[in-house]
């Protein structure tokens, strides 16, 4: 796992700020991180996107959005598209659903482990369709990472108001309390020293959230929480964790 981030984050330090940007998610060090979706699971999340209150109009037009910059592999799905975009749509969803059954009408967002800020542009999408407000959204990343969402959003429209904190600090350089905690596939990866200073620093701040969580077994980390294993799955120990 290390030697991914290592990869990702030596190409976009190389690449960012070059015409290589034009193409960026399909240069495998890219793929390999945020961009491996395949047709087949595309067509699985297209299926239950079908089931939510996400209409085609919105799916499709976020979809044109997140494809706009940055190349990649297209696949066909009535529409031509990424196969990530759809993932990025359904966990939106699942999010969102949460934040409703949680009652949560305004809510002010940390994520650890942003990518290039596809989950970002789709939850500011999606959040509105599920009567959710996003007052504040912080994204927490190794700095490539960081330097990469900044250059990335920078070229979309959007409106939620923005924070941008290196994973260094984990989080401490925010003030507020009752965030709402997004970790996909990060936390989870990250080692358990990392972990730790998570817990310490940030979670005390943290009321509730979700993760799409892999690489390890889950456990007990301070929140009362529900699991329910990731689907459609692309992992064995992939899980959906609700706090």
């Amino acid at each position: 796992m290390t030697d991914i981030y290592t990869r990702f984050t030596s190409y976009v330090r190389q690449a960012l700020g070059t015409p290589a940007m034009d193409s960026f998610k399909s240069h495998p060090d890219v793929t390999d991180m945020l961009e491996h979706v395949n047709p087949s699971l595309g067509e699985e999340y297209m299926a239950h996107l079908q089931s939510t209150r996400l209409s085609m109009d919105l799916i499709r037009a976020y979809c044109q959005k997140n494809d706009r910059i940055g190349g990649g592999q297209k696949h066909s799905y009535s529409f031509l598209t990424s196969p990530s975009n759809l993932r990025y749509l359904f966990q939106a969803h699942l999010i969102c659903s949460h934040l409703r059954q949680l009652q949560k009408e305004t809510v002010e967002i940390v994520e650890v482990g942003c990518g290039y800020g596809g989950l970002f542009l789709a939850m500011e999408m999606v959040a509105p369709v599920y009567s959710v407000r996003i007052s504040r959204y912080h994204l927490i990343d190794l700095p490539e990472s960081s330097a990469l969402q900044q250059w990335y959003l920078a070229a979309h429209d959007y409106n939620t108001p923005t924070q941008f904190h290196p994973a260094s600090t984990y989080g401490n350089a925010i003030n507020s309390m009752d965030l709402f905690l997004i970790s996909n596939y990060c936390f989870s990866e990250i080692s358990e020293e990392h972990q730790k200073r998570y817990r310490r620093q940030l979670f005390p701040r943290v009321s509730h959230g979700f993760m799409a969580w892999n690489n390890i077994p889950t456990y007990d980390f301070g929140f009362p929480m529900k699991e329910e294993m990731e689907y459609p799955l692309t992992g064995p120990m992939n899980r959906y964790v609700y706090f």
